[in-house]
C-alpha cells in the first residue's frame, strides 16, 4: 500500500451514503475520480465511459445522472460548439451545498428536490422503496409483453456495444422471468417515464373543463410519494385558480382518466 495512489472523498458524501442508491454512487465514484483525483473543479465524461468504469448501462446511467443533478450534489454545463450546437457535458461536484442543513420532504408533488446533501432520520424511505410493488407486476396481458419488448428494444437502441442481439435479448427476457431486482428497476422507470412524455406532449398545453396546465409526473419526481401511487397529475383548476393533483395506482386508471377527457381519447396511446 506504501505505493498506492489515493483519490480524497468529500468527507459530506461519505458521511450521507444512504442519501445515495448504488448506481447513483458508483456514478458520483466516477465524477469524484475524474475531478478530485487530477486536481480539476469539473471533467468532460461521456455516457459511455461512466458505463465502462462503472458497469451501469447506458440508461442507468442517465437517470443516475439526473437524479444527482436534482438532488444538486452535482452540476452538469453543457459545452457548445463554435456553431451553438451541443458537443459535450462537463460535470463537477456542487460543493457549495455540502454540508448544508437538511431539508426535509414536502408533500408538494410538484416542488423541486431539496437542496443540499440530504440524510434521512429514519429508514422509511429505505422501507418504502423494498416494499414498493413495481409496475411491471400490475400489467395485464399483452401490455407486459408489449412494454418488455419496446424496454428491450430501447435498451438496445441506448448500447453500442451489444455483439449479438439475439442473445441479448433472450438473456433480458430472462431477467424479467427471475424478476430481477435491477432489470425491473430500469424497465419501471423506462415504462413510467415513456407514459408521462406521451401524456405530457398531447396534453399539457390543452385545457379540459375547469382543468388546464396539465402536467403528469412518475412517482420518482415526488417527495415522499405514497407507497401505492405510480402517477401524479398535477393542473391548474381554472375555477380557483389554484394547484391541484391527482393521483393513478396503475396505468389503467391513468388511462380510464385519460378516455374522459376526450371522447375520442384513445387509450392504446397510454
Amino acid at each position: 500500500m506504501d505505493n498506492a495512489n489515493f483519490t480524497q472523498f468529500p468527507n459530506d458524501i461519505l458521511d450521507n451514503i444512504s442519501v445515495f442508491d448504488t448506481y447513483e454512487f458508483a456514478i458520483l465514484s466516477v465524477i469524484v475520480r475524474k475531478t478530485i483525483g487530477f486536481n480539476k473543479k469539473s471533467d468532460g465524461i461521456s455516457f459511455s465511459q461512466f458505463s465502462e468504469l462503472t458497469g451501469i448501462g447506458k440508461t442507468k446511467v442517465i437517470s443516475s445522472l439526473k437524479s444527482l443533478k436534482d438532488k444538486q450534489i452535482i452540476i452538469a454545463s453543457k459545452q457548445k460548439t463554435k456553431s451553438g450546437s451541443n458537443s459535450y457535458t462537463r460535470y463537477s461536484l456542487n460543493s457549495e451545498n455540502f454540508g448544508k442543513k437538511v431539508v426535509r420532504h414536502t408533500d408538494n408533488p410538484s416542488s423541486p428536490h431539496e437542496q443540499g446533501v440530504v440524510r434521512h432520520t429514519n429508514t422509511q424511505n429505505k422501507i418504502i422503496q423494498k416494499e414498493r410493488e413495481n409496475i411491471y407486476f400490475s400489467l395485464l396481458g399483452d401490455d407486459i409483453s408489449e412494454a418488455v419488448e419496446a424496454y428491450i428494444q430501447h435498451v438496445i437502441n441506448e448500447s453500442s456495444n451489444i455483439r449479438n442481439k439475439k442473445s441479448f435479448q433472450v438473456s433480458i427476457r430472462n431477467k424479467f422471468k427471475k424478476k430481477d431486482l435491477g432489470t425491473l428497476e430500469e424497465f419501471e422507470r423506462y415504462y413510467l417515464d415513456i407514459k408521462c412524455e406521451i401524456f405530457n406532449i398531447r396534453y399539457q398545453d390543452k385545457s379540459f373543463e375547469n382543468m388546464t396546465k396539465l402536467k403528469l409526473l412518475p412517482y420518482y419526481s415526488v417527495k415522499e410519494s405514497a407507497l401505492n401511487i405510480k402517477f401524479y397529475l398535477s393542473f391548474i383548476d381554472k375555477t380557483t385558480d389554484s394547484k391541484q393533483n391527482i393521483t393513478f395506482k396503475t396505468i389503467y386508471e391513468l388511462r380510464k382518466f385519460v378516455m374522459s377527457l376526450e371522447d375520442k381519447g384513445d387509450k392504446n396511446e397510454l
